[in-house]
């Protein structure tokens, strides 16, 4: 008795197996860390770790909480509109000495600095000329030039980068302009800090459970996905095996070496030069017909539609996480 063949075997075994086997293999789940976002205030500094910016020259103003070291009383913004209420502002005229900075740390991913821009009209310095400088590298410039309507511009993005090292970076800003006068009202800063620790799964007090089980016979809906996924690739490798077992009982059939033509034919399964360009099966005709005839015959009764009666196919039930 001829031996079964590697590929015929793997079809020996239950179908419970298979679905025992899939089971048992768990697909590792992605790990994510956690993105911390935190804030570097001008006046509080960073308000998880405690340390504070440090401001470079003289003549910084504490804006928001001073009252009596206003130069002039100009550039008032309105505190209810600022982060925390306060603000840090200075000035600098091109050609008046070193420059004036802000220079603080931070570890994280990314960070973003956020200042008042004044529109004030002449006399009042309200044009800005700023350069960043993170880790020692000059890395951009920013200007802007008012529009003369006295209106303030809060909360504006100054400066913003992303895709840094998990790592302690050291961020200055500048007012070294040598062709303008500048100024700046630094209100805070923000960077977003990855912490290192994979994300917590969701517990059941928030969250309905997973493998709970169903109304499917006590089977969790994890396990009824599997199945049926399982099923669709067993049902496509069983197809190729048929569809196999088919090619060569059609050759048979044509080298006449078909000895018992009364044997059971396989299920459904139409051959390439059985359709037509839309995909439709045509049948034999008379004059068609191969030498074994009647094999043929059968076989295309085999494909006979089901009677009108008969329900038509149903889908498996949506699955639902």
């Amino acid at each position: 008795m001829p031996a079964k063949s590697s590929f015929s075997s793997m079809f020996a075994y239950p179908l419970q197996l298979w679905i025992l086997l899939l089971l048992s293999i768990r697909v590792p789940e992605p790990v994510f860390s956690r993105l911390i976002t935190r804030y570097i205030d001008n006046e509080y500094g960073d308000l998880a770790t405690g340390e504070g910016p440090e401001y470079i020259g003289t003549g910084w103003i504490h804006g928001g909480n001073c009252t009596d070291c206003t130069r002039d009383g100009m550039l008032q913004p309105d505190p209810k509109q600022v982060f925390s209420g306060t603000w840090h502002d200075n000035t600098r005229y091109r050609g008046a000495g070193p420059s004036l900075g802000i220079q603080f740390n931070f570890t994280g991913i990314s960070l973003s600095i956020y200042c008042i821009l004044p529109n004030s009209p002449p006399p009042l310095v309200s044009q800005y000329a700023l350069s960043f400088i993170l880790d020692g590298e000059l890395v951009e410039h920013f200007t802007h030039s008012p529009d003369f309507t006295s209106n303030f511009l809060y909360n504006h993005t100054v400066f913003s980068t992303g895709n840094l090292s998990n790592t302690s970076h050291t961020m200055e800003v500048r007012l070294d302009s040598e062709t303008m006068d500048s100024v700046i009202l630094f209100d805070y800063a923000r960077y977003i800090f990855d912490d290192g620790f994979a994300v917590p799964k969701a517990t059941t007090s928030n969250l309905p459970p997973t493998d709970s089980p169903s109304d499917n016979g006590g089977i969790s809906k994890k396990a009824m996905a599997t199945i049926i996924v399982l099923a669709c690739l067993l049902g496509a490798l069983g197809g190729g095996g048929a569809l196999m077992v088919l090619i060569r009982r059609y050759r048979t059939i044509r080298h006449g070496g078909m000895k018992d033509s009364t044997s059971v034919l396989p299920f459904d399964s139409i051959l390439p030069s059985e359709r037509s360009s839309k995909g439709q099966r045509h049948r034999f005709t008379q004059s068609s017909h191969p030498p074994n005839a009647r094999v043929e015959a059968e076989a295309e009764s085999s494909w006979a539609a089901p009677p009108s009666t008969a329900p038509p196919p149903t889908a498996p039930p949506p699955y639902h996480s």
